[in-house]
């Protein structure tokens, strides 16, 4: 039973318990990863192209350049599911920042590849395209056209059988329809993007899904039943930190709370979505947020500041290349100018016409009340009326009882769905449940035994190394004993001769003088012997003098006449706390033995001592300008060379030394003091007990 098995137990037990509990990487660290090992594969295509997914909601300019280096890498692959990915995200990327022609391009690359490709990714291949031919369309403002495009893509993407692809063109498809006040193939549509996206467990798609349910009921006026759907939106974005989806949900919730009457709400998530808009450079989904921004100021005649924002929106709009949303921010202005023009007729008639063709209820409706406005500002009543009441017409038809119980039975028909799927999750959660409670009391039960074995264990071993200690107290009251004995007692019993000599009356004052010098030594000696005594029991740090103090003093001592000059050089900052008691103790002997032997044998003049440190390792080095000697006929295995060598080995050092005659002795010590070993772990453990049973057997004393 030692503590090294002690210390394997813990160490198990620590790694069953603790480590599962430290948390995974993220996913775009865990991309990130992937990417970095440069395999060149399509793994390496298929995580940069999931990459720019997450920093298209962050970082546009980023998501854009790992889809270049995705099309790069994929040409030698031959990968047109991976490769009409990057075509179709890069085109959308593109449109969103105002670079039409570009996203085109990237349309007719992934026309070609879509026709081009005949093996098991043609369904991918076609269902990109045709989904971002509808995409493109729809972001133009030609809803109409886009419809067929959507569908086809949603037809080979069903085939393709990728639910999260699915769930995708479902949702796209409901946004088309929510502009041409479609509203209950738009409100289907996103309940089964939603229903989908909760199948597949993609959150973000479960995100998008909330915040397009939210446009539904807004649009069509129903925005106590589009708060909730919004709500959840933004907190599913938050969770997820997409930065340009909080813009979109702080959008929902504006529309939602300005159809409350909640102004200052309303207002407030406006400027927070614009904020993001503008801080990820989304000049087109700006220009969208302007005129509602606009809408919002108009709403309460504030026309000033409607017609500014309006102006913006038309600027961002023009950079974007929509026509759209041009048509759209021109008639804005149009609806507020204090005194109407003919060019104002014209625009509103130009954008009434383009709005017909393309299906934008939404523009199309507003622009029949402008110009009722208009022509009733300029005394045209006839031509006011007619407008009104076309205006009225439509607005009934698209807001009409009927659609609206319609939409209302379709969401709770969905919630039906959703709390049956919710009971029989509920149920599996509760049975999971179950296993882990069971498994957790096993876990503990377990846990428990280990902790209790552990203890029994800590306890025989604490009791087995009292006893060792024990004994190695009273083997060192031996030794203690047997040193005081043989080295203090004799030089004791030689000052009391010298003493009795010196009393004697037939001594003359030349011997006495002498014998005097000699008591002197002989109790200087004792001093330094009961020192080393006491400093080699000493076992707490800050009890004992350091390695370099005691050199210094020793050497002092030794020489402490002027016969030899010594040169004492130790290094700044030498670290003693960070060497062991006995380390410290063995290399002092070892040094004290060496100046021993420079006094005996050397004849010398000077010595010089150096002790310093580097890499983890102590060097001391003793050079006399002695007799010297020829060191290739001195047998290491004689017994003070060989003492000095295993004192150094015991530490995993070396003893080397260098002479040869009349050219002096060169000594060196190497010693790492850095490295704690198992073994000397043990001692300084051992050491630190010995000086608590000493404590305590004082006490008991």
């Amino acid at each position: 039973m030692n503590f090294r098995f002690i210390l394997t137990v813990v160490l198990i037990c620590f790694s069953g318990f603790f480590l599962p509990c430290f948390a995974q990487h993220e996913l775009i660290d865990s991309l990130k990863i992937v990417i970095s090992r440069n395999t060149k594969d399509a793994d390496q295509v298929n995580a940069l192209n999931k990459l720019s997914t997450e920093y298209s909601r962050l970082d546009i300019k980023r998501a854009k350049q790992l889809l270049y280096q995705s099309i790069s890498l994929n040409k030698s692959l031959n990968r047109a599911d991976l490769l009409s990915y990057a075509y179709s995200h890069l085109a959308a990327l593109l449109a969103s920042t105002g670079k039409v022609d570009s996203a085109n391009m990237y349309l007719s690359l992934l026309k070609s590849l879509s026709e081009q490709t005949k093996n098991t990714y043609a369904n991918t291949a076609k269902g990109y395209y045709n989904y971002t031919a509808g995409l493109l369309l729809k972001q133009q403002g030609n809803y109409r056209a886009a419809i067929p495009y959507m569908n086809l893509g949603l037809k080979y993407f069903t085939a393709d059988g990728d639910l999260s692809a699915i769930a995708a063109q479902h949702m796209s498809i409901g946004n088309t329809y929510i502009k041409l006040f479609e509203f209950k193939k738009a409100l289907d549509a996103h309940l089964s993007s939603l229903r989908l996206f909760t199948k597949a467990g993609n959150k973000r798609g479960v995100s998008f899904s909330y915040q397009n349910i939210a446009t539904d009921f807004y649009s069509m006026k129903m925005y106590a039943q589009a708060l909730p759907y919004a709500k959840k939106a933004m907190e599913l974005k938050t969770q997820l930190k997409d930065k340009r989806g909080i813009a979109g949900a702080a959008i929902g919730l504006g529309n939602a709370y300005e159809g409350l009457m909640d102004d200052k709400l309303a207002l407030d998530y406006y400027k927070q979505a614009l904020k993001v808009l503008r801080s990820l450079n989304l000049p087109q989904d700006e220009a969208e947020l302007q005129v509602m921004i606009g809408n919002y100021y108009s709403r309460k005649n504030n026309f000033i500041q409607a017609k500014s924002s309006y102006e913006r929106s038309l600027e961002l709009a023009t950079l974007a290349k929509d026509s759209s949303l041009i048509r759209s921010a021109e008639a804005k202005i149009a609806s507020v100018n204090k005194s109407p023009s003919l060019n104002d007729e014209q625009i509103l008639l130009r954008a009434l016409h383009a709005a017909s063709r393309d299906g934008d209820k939404s523009m199309e409706i507003d622009i029949y009340r402008y110009l009722s406005d208009y022509y009733s500002q300029k005394g045209q009543y006839k031509q006011a009326l007619h407008y009104k009441n076309v205006y009225l017409e439509v607005s009934d038809k698209v807001h009409n009882n009927s659609l609206l119980l319609q939409l209302k039975s379709m969401e709770e028909q969905f919630r039906r769905e959703r709390n049956i799927q919710e009971i029989a999750i509920l149920k599996k959660d509760r049975e999971i449940n179950q296993v882990r409670l069971q498994k957790e009391k096993n876990l503990k039960f377990s846990a428990f035994v280990i902790v209790f074995l552990l203890l029994i264990i800590l306890y025989v071993w604490i009791a087995n190394q009292r006893a060792r200690n024990m004994l190695q107290m009273q083997k060192l009251r031996d030794e203690l004993s047997r040193d005081l004995h043989d080295d203090i007692g004799s030089r004791l019993t030689n000052i009391q001769f010298l003493t009795h000599i010196s009393h004697q009356s037939d001594i003359d004052e030349k011997q006495k003088n002498m014998n005097l010098g000699n008591i002197r030594q002989e109790i200087l000696a004792s001093t330094q012997a009961l020192d080393e005594i006491v400093w080699s029991m000493k076992t707490s740090p800050e009890d004992m003098d350091s390695l370099t103090v005691r050199i210094r003093r020793y050497t002092g001592i030794l020489f402490e006449d002027d016969s030899i000059r010594v040169n004492i050089h130790i290094k700044e900052n030498f670290p003693d706390d960070r060497i062991y008691h006995e380390t410290q103790r063995d290399l002092f002997l070892m040094f004290k033995e060496i100046l021993n032997n420079i006094i005996k044998h050397a004849h010398a003049h000077i010595v010089n001592i150096d002790l310093s440190y580097a890499k983890g390792r102590l060097y001391l080095k003793i050079i006399d300008n002695g007799v010297g000697f020829d060191a290739s006929k001195i047998s290491s295995k004689r017994n003070g060379l060989s003492n000095l060598k295993s004192r150094a080995e015991k530490w995993n050092g070396s003893f080397e030394i260098k002479s040869s005659p009349g050219m002096g002795t060169q000594a060196l010590f190497i010693i790492p003091y850095n490295r704690i070993s198992f073994r000397g772990f043990l001692n300084q453990l051992n050491r630190y007990n010995r000086s608590f049973l000493q404590r305590l057997n004082l006490s008991k004393d």
